[in-house]
């Protein structure tokens, strides 16, 4: 007896339908707990530099690929598992096309922008006078006249999605032989034991050359420094981190620099970073809406960012005011910043190491010019207030305190997801009996709510800010979590049908998902997706339920 109700020895009637309806929004939402603490642990590792690496390219996919590789693997383990592996396999489809079809739609909808001459307009027109808005009117809402626009990213990233598909046809070949032959459970799965197999070695090769592929060519990709710098904004705003602990992996490559010597290409590096973490600071305390900082605003945003430098301020800002205009405008706030923190390092640490309060002591900086390495504006990000939390450790403690706080959020969660998905498995088949619907379509449209919650607002919020970068980042997370379908989950899958000696009888389903990765191949190989495409990349969700109802109406599978 397990420790959890069995969902299939619950009462008929009412009352055991308003039970089931309880077990499933419980079980439900420790899932999304789970999910969420599993996502938020991985990305606070990246504020950790000896992780950051390795995080972004192979930890944040494995571990936003487990709750529906746990649902998967719980589904074929009971003493029903040819029956229950029905909400594995909908899992599995319904993450998979959810991920590439809704999330994917909403990103092109929020990040769209004016289209002109076949073209979306992120920048400033060179002739325009007045103000501009890259959507104009706001809120304007074309089917071919506002869109996006995407990097070579998502093509990339689209070929590898497409590539990993060849496991599915592997174990799916052998079983379209045995469609037309009458034969018996007992002897199908043994025949499609090593095909099983030969598909498991297949998706495995496949999982452990896309997180290579990941780690040794995309570590500083754009993804992987949008989404550091996004944990990084939101570690200050949560009193979690200073600014100098966020930046601590790009100042390291300065340490052993000469104080007189100014590492350009780190003072770059630095730079780069802090116009994704700064922006939504400077938006914040520019108060009057000019585009530049006063004195005053100034001293406002060094407080939230966790820094108190002990030297006159105003000294501060007339550095930061290279063009004597009494006021700083963004890009002389990134580059007096990144000086400031550059010249300021060494210090800063050998202070922390004595201190647990940071004091910045102020250092003569070098003359910073401006920087025209990038033209795209982000847009203004939530506002929060800042509780003192651990921001005022020194350094070295932060990085501690964020390396045990990052380690109990998987662990719970983890723990969670293995807990629950396998009473959760139980439910769906019990909601598919009682309902007379088929368990894989109740897992379908209910699963990923519960996985795949994180990935649709974590898209949405980048596309939400209007670049082609975050919406290119967007998309290709949406085809990582795709990818890893493919190899992780499908590979957990087939392991089961072959060392459970189980049957593949998942024609119409893997016919459905490949249908859609196929589909969804050809629009990322799109350079410009219009809100037209976004509706019709809507459609295909539907679309693929219809397309397994149709199939097995037909007498597939």
């Amino acid at each position: 007896m397990g420790i959890f109700i069995e969902a299939g020895d619950l009462a008929d009637g009412f009352g055991g339908d308003c039970q089931l309806l309880f077990l499933f929004v419980s079980f439900g939402y420790l899932l999304k707990i789970g999910c969420g603490l599993i996502s938020d642990g991985a990305e606070l590792l990246l504020l950790v530099p000896s992780c950051a690496g390795i995080v972004g390219s192979v930890i944040l996919p494995v571990l936003g690929a487990v709750p529906d590789g746990a649902i998967v693997l719980f589904s074929g383990l009971g003493s029903d598992a040819q029956k229950q592996l029905t909400v594995g396999v909908g899992a599995l489809a319904g993450s998979t096309v959810m991920l590439l079809t809704l999330p994917w739609a909403l990103s092109v909808i929020a990040g769209r922008v004016n289209i002109q001459n076949g073209k979306p307009i992120y920048t400033r027109p060179a002739n325009h006078v007045g103000v501009w808005q890259k959507l104009n009117p706001p809120n304007h809402f074309s089917l071919l006249g506002t869109g996006v626009s995407t990097r070579p990213d998502v093509k990339k990233n689209a070929r590898l999605m497409l590539l990993t598909t060849i496991s599915y046809v592997v174990i799916q070949g052998p079983a379209f032989y045995y469609l037309g032959h009458d034969h018996s459970a007992h002897t199908v799965s043994k025949h499609e034991k090593n095909w099983a197999l030969a598909g498991f070695i297949l998706s495995f090769t496949f999982f452990v050359l896309y997180l290579a592929l990941e780690f040794f060519h995309n570590t500083h990709s754009e993804q992987t420094e949008q989404l550091t710098a996004e944990v990084s904004a939101r570690a200050i705003q949560d009193g979690q981190l200073s600014l100098a602990a966020t930046m601590v992996s790009v100042l390291a490559a300065h340490q052993q620099q000469p104080d007189e010597l100014l590492d350009q290409s780190v003072k770059k590096a630095v730079q780069r970073r802090l116009r994704l973490v700064l922006r939504p600071f400077f938006v914040k305390y520019d108060l009057d809406g000019n585009g530049t900082l006063s004195l005053q605003e100034l001293r406002a945003v060094f407080k939230d960012l966790g820094e108190s430098p002990t030297a006159d301020l105003e000294r501060i800002f007339r550095r930061f005011d290279t063009d004597n205009s009494g006021s700083i405008d963004f890009h002389e706030f990134v580059d007096g910043v990144a000086d400031y923190l550059i010249s300021n390092q060494q210090i800063v640490r050998a202070h922390h190491a004595r201190q647990s309060e940071l004091e910045m002591v102020d250092v003569p900086v070098a003359e910073a010019g401006r920087t025209n390495e990038s033209n795209e504006e982000e847009e203004e990000e939530e506002d929060a207030e800042v509780p003192e939390d651990i921001s005022k450790m020194p350094i070295e403690q932060q990085q501690r305190a964020i390396k045990l706080r990052a380690g109990w959020m998987l662990a719970v969660g983890t723990a969670l997801v293995l807990l629950f998905s396998d009473p959760m498995v139980s439910v769906f088949a019990e909601i598919g009996v009682r309902t007379k619907i088929p368990a894989f379509y109740i897992s379908f449209v209910l699963a990923p709510v519960a996985s795949n919650l994180s990935e649709v607002l974590a898209s949405y919020s980048f596309a939400l800010k209007k670049t082609e970068k975050t919406l290119s980042v967007s998309l290709v997370q949406l085809e990582g979590a795709a990818i890893m379908n493919n190899t992780f989950c499908l590979g957990i899958f087939l392991a089961l049908i072959s060392f459970r000696g189980l049957e593949w009888k998942f024609s119409a389903e893997t016919i459905a998902i490949l249908s859609i990765e196929v589909i969804m191949f050809i629009f990322a190989n799109k350079r410009v997706h219009t809100v037209l495409d976004a509706f019709m990349v809507l459609a295909l969700y539907p679309a693929a339920l219809g397309l397994v109802y149709g199939l097995e109406a037909g007498g597939l599978d």
